[in-house]
């Protein structure tokens, strides 16, 4: 698909660094050296520089939400941004955040009436939770965002699961798993690469490790954490079995009148 003008909008973007915002990153390099014309729309953020990148960014009125979500949030009601969208002659637009990133794909696809793609990436219920403590607000959240994602002409999902995920908040449309190229292949990394990876975070051989027993009132533990998709749950036989633990130790304290949640 050459010579195409591909508009591709989220709320995080360098100098914010995750899972997603690499996503973009690669979606445009990829675009733009297929012959076709990448162009992202993402909210401003101080400091911002954009001059390394092979495709233009447009950036649009933010609020500062960091302490909540962890990024600024657009105000996708600008029309000097509306304006400057239009002047592409995009072909595809391409969404990767349900919230304030959607409402903008939407108002641009209704004035210029080009199909709108949307990629679900993480479990935003979990992103919901940590940043709405009321249960009826959260559903209201849920049910927006729901509502954003139905609302475009074709839903792509990072993985089954994923999708799965989508569907649990009360997604009742299509959906298929797309590849982003930022995965892994599937099957085993070359040790030396492992090597290189790990050599400043890796313990030395023959350093045991040691895990806390406080950690077995949970079914399932989180040894690696982040965003709704790259934490790594397990049961705390399956991390015994990972770590190579040489014994269970008693040595936090207070913990056992803590809730198990």
């Amino acid at each position: 698909m050459s010579n195409r003008t591909i508009c591709l909008i989220n709320d995080s973007f360098p100098p914010v660094t995750d899972g997603v915002a690499n996503a973009v990153v690669n979606y445009g390099r990829a675009i733009t050296e297929s012959g076709s014309r990448a162009v992202v729309a993402t909210p401003a953020y101080p400091g911002a520089d954009d001059s390394g990148f092979s495709f233009p960014v447009v950036r649009y009125p933010s609020i500062d939400m960091t302490k909540l979500v962890g990024y600024h949030a657009g105000f996708p009601f600008s029309e000097k941004t509306m304006q400057t969208l239009m002047e592409y002659p995009f072909d595809l637009i391409h969404c990767h955040c349900p919230i304030t990133s959607a409402v903008l794909a939407r108002e641009l696809r209704a004035r210029i009436h080009v199909p709108a793609v949307f990629t679900y990436h993480t479990k935003f219920d979990i992103d919901i939770a940590n940043a709405i403590h009321a249960k009826l607000l959260q559903e209201g959240a849920k049910k927006l965002l729901v509502d954003n994602i139905s609302a475009f002409d074709e839903v792509w999902t990072v993985s089954h699961g994923a999708g799965e995920n989508l569907r649990s908040l009360g997604y009742q449309g299509d959906w298929r798993v797309m590849p982003n190229g930022v995965d892994f292949a599937r099957g085993r990394v070359p040790e030396e690469d492992v090597r290189a990876v790990c050599r400043d975070f890796d313990l030395p051989e023959g350093v045991p490790v040691y895990l806390d027993v406080s950690m077995q009132r949970f079914d399932v533990v989180y040894p690696a954490a982040g965003s709704g998709n790259s934490a790594v749950p397990m049961t705390c036989q399956e991390l015994e079995q990972c770590a190579k633990a040489a014994a269970w130790v008693d040595v936090c304290k207070g913990w056992d009148g803590c809730p198990e949640s």
